[in-house]
């Protein structure tokens, strides 16, 4: 098996791990975006949206999507900047947010422990909201690099969830 087709087993995999949690919060139902058609898919991807919200009030919203293996920081991290200087969720949702385009209303970052298939943590709250907390609390974050061994070095700023939620920004925790 290829390394792609690998790679998206697992994140599929781990998808139906925390979407049932994620559509009990957000009262929807979530659709993973990784499957539907190559241009759907694309313009999706250039707005930082991984899946898709249906609300049942009828509604449609985006939801950005970060899981992470074998770890819980219990925070959501924003990728500030790439080695290969491709461009990263924290400069799609700044230019998106400037410009009046799409993007995701909700951002869930989850922890899994892949030899066990269970749910470590996860957290859920509004996109705007965390990158407000980002502006008005600068003295909060501390960027973070990748280790050494990760593919696709980058450079993060971590939002904890507890430190989140003491500024009084509304957040669903779930494990």
């Amino acid at each position: 098996m290829n390394d792609f087709k690998q790679n998206f087993d697992e994140a599929k995999k781990h998808f139906l791990l925390i979407r049932h949690r994620v559509e009990t919060i957000l009262d929807g139902f979530l659709v993973s975006v990784e499957n539907s058609s190559r241009v759907v898919n694309k313009l999706l991807d250039r707005a930082g949206i991984d899946a898709l919200l249906t609300c049942r009030t009828g509604g449609l919203q985006g939801v950005a999507l970060r899981i992470q293996k074998n770890c819980n920081y219990r925070s959501f991290t924003i990728r500030k900047e790439r080695a290969s200087g491709a461009i990263t969720e924290y400069e799609k949702y700044l230019r998106a947010l400037q410009n009046g385009h799409i993007a995701p209303t909700f951002t869930v970052q989850a922890y899994v422990d892949t030899k066990n298939d269970i749910v470590l943590s996860g957290g859920v709250a509004r996109t705007a909201d965390i990158y407000d907390y980002l502006e008005k609390h600068p003295e909060e974050i501390e960027m973070k690099k990748t280790a050494s061994y990760n593919i696709g070095l980058a450079k993060f700023l971590p939002v904890f969830f507890d430190k989140f939620k003491e500024k009084g920004y509304w957040i669903e925790v779930f494990q």
